[in-house]
């Protein structure tokens, strides 16, 4: 009888711990949808679109697609709380043309935008705004199911009454970076919020060992990282790594150190890959590698091989960027600089040239390439101090 008591003592403290947890979460939540004007945060006029057009065009959405009255209602929205204060040239929103209202998301995993296009399907007939703070209280409600995941597997690895079981969930909680994006319409929250489920339930199975509700758990989750966004798609591979961790308990603890060294070594080895140039970045999704031999090349033995059919990862990138070291680009400010380089392509094209990044500003420049070798040069002012 004792133990029964002790026991529902101890489930309602916990009960009343993660309710004080939640509500500073929500207060805090709330608070960031009511200071943060609309429309502020990283694309969010572009990921609210995608959503709003899952709610109010039922079937596939193709690349490319739009609701002109959709769009204009949404810039003068815009408009009215100061998005363009501090932009020389606002939309023209008599053009017959759709306002640009930033990069498009239609190429992004669906499953959070389905998410949110639920409660946008009943709130057709509000005004922009209001659906937008809709939204953001759906990216508010994925934001406690995140702190609520923290409390969770601080409490499958922490003993009873151990002050962590608050202290790390209250704090990531009030992380403003954190608390800002995950309050807006942005797939991060939802990509977040599934993560940190597929998290807790792994925890949950590595510590209990296997029992087939933690299993459908990790499994869902893993699932909905895949549908979520691809910064999450690391959810799969660790599904491996957990059932192999919780269907070889019994084995000798050595062999498992082994296999588990074994698999750490071979994943980080499969992450690298020694055939791209050093110190570039490549946003071109092209299969082959950019830095190939060359039989004939103007100088050396390598060139740049960059596929000019090959999509953009993110599209607003060049294909081919370098960014330039602090020390560099202080050594440069405020001067002129020349990039130049010998470009040709299999057949007459535009394109742009390599790419450098001074922390602030991209420069390139879109040049007309021949079949045979020609040096392009272009010049800047770098204005990064």
């Amino acid at each position: 009888m004792t133990q029964i008591k002790n026991l529902k003592k101890y489930l309602s403290i916990n009960q009343r711990q993660l309710s004080i947890i939640l509500l500073v979460a929500l207060i805090n939540g709330l608070l960031y949808i009511w200071v943060i004007p609309p429309w502020q945060h990283y694309d969010e006029p572009s990921h609210f679109e995608y959503a709003w057009l899952l709610a109010n065009r039922p079937g596939y959405l193709d690349p490319g697609d739009y609701d002109l009255e959709m769009r204009r209602n949404v810039v003068e929205s815009m408009i009215q709380y100061g998005f363009y204060d501090r932009v020389p040239d606002k939309p023209d929103l008599q053009s017959e043309s759709p306002p640009s209202i930033g990069i498009q998301q239609l190429d992004e995993q669906p499953l959070y935008y389905l998410i949110l296009s639920l409660p946008l399907n009943l709130a057709k007939s509000w005004d922009m705004t209001s659906q937008l703070v809709l939204g953001r209280l759906v990216s508010t409600l994925l934001y406690l199911i995140v702190i609520l995941a923290a409390w969770g597997v601080t409490r499958e690895i922490t003993s009873s009454r151990n002050p962590l079981r608050w202290v790390v969930p209250i704090s990531i909680s009030l992380l403003p970076g954190f608390t800002d994006i995950m309050t807006s319409v942005n797939n991060d929250a939802g990509a977040i919020a599934f993560f940190s489920l597929f998290f807790w339930g792994s925890t949950r199975l590595i510590r209990r060992g296997f029992n087939w509700l933690d299993l459908i758990w990790v499994v869902i989750t893993a699932l909905a990282c895949v549908f979520m966004k691809t910064t999450v798609l690391i959810a799969i591979p660790i599904l491996f790594f957990v059932l192999f961790l919780v269907l070889t308990r019994n084995l000798n603890r050595w062999v498992r150190l082994a296999v588990v060294g074994l698999i750490i070594v071979v994943g980080m080895g499969s992450m690298l890959d020694l055939g791209e140039a050093l110190f570039w970045y490549r946003a071109s999704n092209q299969q082959s590698e950019v830095r190939s031999r060359s039989k004939n090349p103007v100088v050396g033995d390598f060139i740049f091989q960059v596929d000019t059919g090959a999509s953009l990862a993110p599209q607003w990138m060049k294909p081919l960027v370098q960014p330039l070291p602090k020390k560099d680009t202080l050594e440069i400010a405020g001067k002129v600089v020349t990039l130049g380089a010998w470009m040709w392509a299999d057949r007459p094209v535009k394109v742009h040239t390599l790419a450098l990044h001074d922390g602030v500003n991209v420069y390139s420049k879109i040049v007309q390439l021949g079949e045979q070798p020609a040096f392009y040069a272009f010049m800047w002012n770098c204005l990064n101090k």
